[in-house]
């Protein structure tokens, strides 16, 4: 649709297709497929980004309320991301202003939104800017201190 128009956004896509319609996004002209790649390099990945796209089937009960690690990823980066609005725990990142929401299989809604935000580049501004103030603790940190709670209680 951002094509068809004559609107242009390029997509990074690290990981492999298992699905025809994965086939052709990574053969689009606008999709700069990276293959397989290592968690390091999925990370630097967000580097690269201007968001990053986090959606997940919500006809499965449990991505729902699924928190998927690569938010974590884009608040240790500081890149904001895209979720789809049917997952309950994006909600609390839309409300601080460090994602954007849209609906799983609403694709229209989806180009109108990548287009937005490449003509108004001052509301990924706003998003880098409020995920940057996000407090991150590394897993370990966090573990550490429920095992010291565990212990300790």
């Amino acid at each position: 649709m951002l094509e068809e128009s004559g609107r242009k956004v390029n997509v990074l896509i690290a990981g492999r297709s298992n699905s025809p319609e994965g086939d052709l996004l990574i053969k689009h002209s606008f999709a700069e497929y990276l293959g397989p790649v290592s968690n390091e390099e999925a990370l630097a990945c967000c580097y690269r980004a201007d968001l990053v796209f986090t959606f997940y089937d919500p006809s499965i009960p449990i991505n729902v309320v699924a928190e998927p690690n690569k938010w974590g990823d884009c608040v240790a980066t500081g890149t904001p991301f895209l979720a789809n609005s049917e997952i309950e725990t994006a909600k609390p990142f839309y409300q601080s202003g460090c994602c954007f929401l849209t609906p799983y299989a609403d694709y229209q809604k989806l180009a109108e939104l990548l287009w937005d935000l490449k003509v108004s580049s001052e509301k990924l501004e706003l998003a880098r800017s409020a995920i940057g103030n996000q407090d991150f603790v590394f897993w370990d940190d966090a573990m550490e201190r429920v095992l010291d709670e565990w212990i300790s209680g």
